[in-house]
């Protein structure tokens, strides 16, 4: 995923499936200018992380 798209969904009123590693995940905050996230993996809210953009992915986990 990019930080452009990144941002639509922190931004979007809807819900947007976004998974990293196999997890569903919630994005907490971007960062623009490091293409940075923090997440919230929804299985284990205690456990936010920041990772790249990169690795973000958008849908449903297989």
């Amino acid at each position: 995923m990019n930080v452009g798209r990144a941002s639509e969904i922190l931004e979007s009123k809807g819900v947007i499936d976004v998974n990293y590693n196999g997890c569903s995940v919630w994005i907490k905050n971007i960062n623009q200018e490091e293409q940075t996230a923090e997440i919230e993996i929804l299985d284990a809210p205690s456990n936010s992380q920041v990772v790249s953009v990169n690795d973000l992915h958008e849908g449903t986990i297989d």
